[in-house]
């Protein structure tokens, strides 16, 4: 009886776990975002309808930086002025991490974050967060070992602080029940049932 009550259960989490990756996929798009509303001194223009040249028109005129909207949390408008300044300064190391920062913080394909992570890494970026940065942007690609190997680089550089090997920890826990679920996947069949 245990046995098939573990065995319901296990099948119910699955089933969870592959309901929301399918709703998180879903939300991820190959492009740059479109950000989200900007409130310049005129009026007020929504991004979707505005193409990424008129939103750093509007950005340059409101004094609006990629600095500034990052710790604002406007992360969106932030990446799409980082990505303009990186056209400009190509090999500038810290500006691909904020990229890489922006990607994972937006509802954007966050595992484009990898190739502005492993640039940084491999221009000896000096910051134990990256490996931690670049360990998400792989679990998010469902490169679980990748990054499992990343979040114990991570705990191992920052043993010292509790609080940052926790949030290791519940990485670790993520990758290592993807990786448990991807062995057991389950072929969902997903039909519209109409209208309620």
């Amino acid at each position: 009886m245990i046995n098939f009550i573990e065995s319901i259960m296990n099948k119910f989490i699955l089933l969870c776990f592959c309901f929301l990756s399918i709703v998180g996929f879903a939300q991820q798009t190959e492009t740059v975002p479109a950000p989200t509303t900007v409130k310049p001194k005129s009026a007020t223009i929504k991004a979707p309808n505005n193409s990424l040249s008129q939103m750093k028109q509007v950005a340059k005129e409101d004094n609006i930086s990629a600095d500034n909207s990052f710790k604002n949390n406007d992360f969106q408008m932030a990446l799409i002025l980082y990505l303009d300044e990186l056209s400009k300064k190509p090999e500038d190391v810290d500006l691909r991490v904020r990229i890489g920062q922006c990607y994972l913080e937006t509802d954007i394909k966050k595992s484009n974050a990898i190739e502005y992570f492993e640039y940084a890494l491999a221009h000896n970026y000096k910051n134990n967060d990256i490996a931690l940065f670049l360990g998400k942007a792989y679990m998010y690609a469902e490169r679980f070992d990748e990054a499992i190997t990343k979040f114990d680089q991570y705990k191992s550089l920052e043993y010292k602080h509790t609080e940052k090997v926790a949030v290791a920890d519940k990485y670790l826990a993520y990758c290592n029940t993807g990786k448990q679920m991807k062995a057991k996947a389950v072929h969902v069949n997903l039909q519209n049932m109409g209208d309620i």
